[in-house]
C-alpha cells in the first residue's frame, strides 16, 4: 500500500486487501439487489473496480461522466444550501436505471440495474455498500498513516545514523 487519497485531487493507490475487500462489496451489492453492474470510481472519474454484467464497454467514460454528474449535482446541492451535498442520484431510463452514491466525498459506487428491480431495494443495499465502503477506505486511510509515520521514524533514524558516520571520519 503506498498512499490513500485524502482529497479528491490526490493520486492513491489501493493495496491489494483494500482492493479485493472492495470488490466483495461490490459482488454483494450485484448478487443482493440483482443489479446488472456495479462500477467503484474516484470523484475525479477514474474507474477503480467493477462488478457484474459487463453492459458499458467504456468503463473510463462511464467514470467520467459519472463524476461530471455527481459533481453538478454538488453545485446546485450548495446553490440551495444543501451543506453535505446529495448523497445519490437516480436516473430512470426506458430499460434501465442508474444510480449514483457519494461515498465518502472522494469516491462513487454506481449502479445500474433493471427497470423490473424495486428502487427502494437498491436503495437499501447501496446504502449498507456505501457504509461498507467508508469503513474499508478508512481502515486503508488509517493504515496508510501508521505506515507512513513508521517509515519517517525509521527513515530520520537511520540519516541521523548516516550523518553520524560521516562526521567522525
Amino acid at each position: 500500500m503506498l498512499q490513500l487519497a485524502e482529497k479528491s485531487t490526490d493520486q492513491f493507490m489501493l493495496s491489494t486487501e483494500t482492493f479485493n475487500k472492495v470488490n466483495e462489496i461490490l459482488q454483494e451489492l450485484v448478487t443482493s439487489t440483482r443489479s446488472d453492474f456495479a462500477l467503484f470510481c474516484d470523484a475525479n472519474g477514474n474507474p477503480i473496480t467493477h462488478h457484474g454484467k459487463q453492459h458499458v464497454v467504456n468503463l473510463s467514460g462511464l467514470s467520467a461522466l459519472a463524476a461530471g454528474n455527481f459533481a453538478a449535482t454538488a453545485e446546485m446541492a450548495r446553490v440551495i444550501g444543501e451543506k453535505e451535498g446529495f448523497k445519490f442520484i437516480f436516473q430512470e431510463g426506458e430499460r434501465r436505471n442508474f444510480y449514483l452514491c457519494n461515498v465518502g466525498f472522494n469516491f462513487l459506487l454506481a449502479i445500474i440495474f433493471d427497470k423490473a428491480v424495486a428502487l427502494g431495494l437498491v436503495r437499501i443495499f447501496a446504502n449498507k455498500a456505501v457504509e461498507k465502503l467508508k469503513g474499508v477506505l478508512d481502515k486503508a486511510a488509517q493504515a496508510e498513516e501508521k505506515a507512513s509515520d513508521f517509515i519517517d521514524s525509521e527513515f530520520g533514524l537511520l540519516l541521523g545514523k548516516e550523518l553520524d558516520k560521516s562526521f567522525s571520519l
